[in-house]
């Protein structure tokens, strides 16, 4: 999903960073803001809990001037809108989430 979401990004004329890091999987500059997207298939959860799913998104954030959480399956967007604090979205929203940002 993160080269889907660059893809996009490159569409509306960015330039995106895709990292399989501890960072935010695809971020972009537009203008003086930096955009991150983070893509959650709810292993995260699942596999280390929710505190640190928290804290995760908590540390993203700190870098970032918006953070949007793609998750991969429709049933974990209310869990990770409260977990993150941040806009989220699924996959069928990524074309207009994005197209957003560029207006």
């Amino acid at each position: 999903m993160s080269w889907a979401i660059a893809n996009e990004i490159r569409g509306c004329g960015g330039k995106p960073e895709v990292r399989a890091t501890k960072e935010a999987d695809v971020s972009v500059r537009i203008g003086e803001k930096r955009i991150c997207f983070e893509v959650e298939t709810g292993d995260n959860i699942h596999s280390y809990g929710p505190e640190h799913v928290r804290e995760k998104m908590a540390a993203i954030r700190r870098n970032c001037d918006k953070l949007i959480v793609l998750v991969t399956k429709r049933e974990l967007r209310g869990k990770y809108a409260n977990l993150s604090g941040a806009e989220t979205i699924t996959r069928t929203e990524v074309q207009e989430a994005v197209r957003l940002l560029f207006k």
